[in-house]
């Protein structure tokens, strides 16, 4: 059986505030149409990865590759524009901009600005957006600024795309609606990152790959169907 391709490949990272390093050497390695789940505990170095990975946090070393390309050097924008979105914790929408130039804004990242016919296809994944286009984003309900800011994400039509704990906040009936669109992304073949909390969920058929990150470095890596929340349970409480 064939390897599949790989999507984002990063190695050896290693991702600081200052002095202070958060990851150490950390390696991953995304391919379409498959979800990756990155579990470990609140403080384990998850989104310091993520703003590593999308330029938003420099590297000390390793490196970053996007579709077999060494984007380690680039800015963050620079990034968008070859094919790497990010969805941030806690639900990052523009509050005063309306729904439609919140999606605007996501245009920007892509190549060609001047396409706008994504956001007619975004508005008929998302049709409570398109009912709220003009509506700030700011008086959206929590599920719904969600929802913009994935959506927002997609307006660049990216080829990976990092989301951090989506269901922060959510009422459960929202997270499963998120968690079904992100299901829908990967056979759409979408390379997605999930930062997750709900490990149950994630091994009951969110994730393909399952990668644990503890005290900044990665101590479990394999698919998910050969991993239970044992084995990630001592992998993030085992000695390192």
């Amino acid at each position: 059986m064939s390897t599949p391709e790989s999507a984002l490949e990063v190695t050896d990272l290693q991702v600081a505030y200052g002095d202070l390093v958060a990851v150490w050497e950390a390696s991953l390695r995304l391919t379409p149409g498959r979800i990756t789940a990155l579990v470990g505990r609140n403080g384990a170095g998850k989104t310091t990865l993520l703003s590593g990975i999308c330029g938003l946090l420099p590297s000390r070393s390793g490196t970053v590759a996007l579709e077999d390309r060494d984007i380690t050097g680039l800015p963050p924008w620079k990034r968008a524009r070859r094919g790497l979105a990010i969805v941030q914790e806690g639900k990052q929408v523009f509050r005063d901009l309306t729904v439609h130039d919140n999606l605007r804004v996501g245009l920007r990242a892509r190549r060609s600005r001047g396409d706008t016919s994504v956001l007619d296809e975004l508005y008929e994944r998302f049709p409570v957006l398109g009912e709220r286009r003009t509506q700030q984003a700011g008086a959206l309900s929590g599920g719904q600024q969600q929802m913009l800011a994935i959506a927002t994400a997609l307006a660049a039509r990216p080829g990976v795309l990092l989301v951090d704990e989506p269901s922060s906040g959510l009422a459960p009936v929202i997270t499963d609606q998120v968690f079904e669109l992100l299901g829908t992304l990967r056979k759409e073949g979408l390379a997605i990152l999930l930062v997750e909390q709900l490990v149950d969920e994630l091994l009951g058929g969110i994730a393909d790959d399952v990668v644990v990150l503890d005290r900044g470095r990665v101590t479990l890596r394999d698919e998910a169907a050969n991993i239970t929340a044992e084995t990630i349970a001592e992998s993030i409480y085992s000695p390192l």
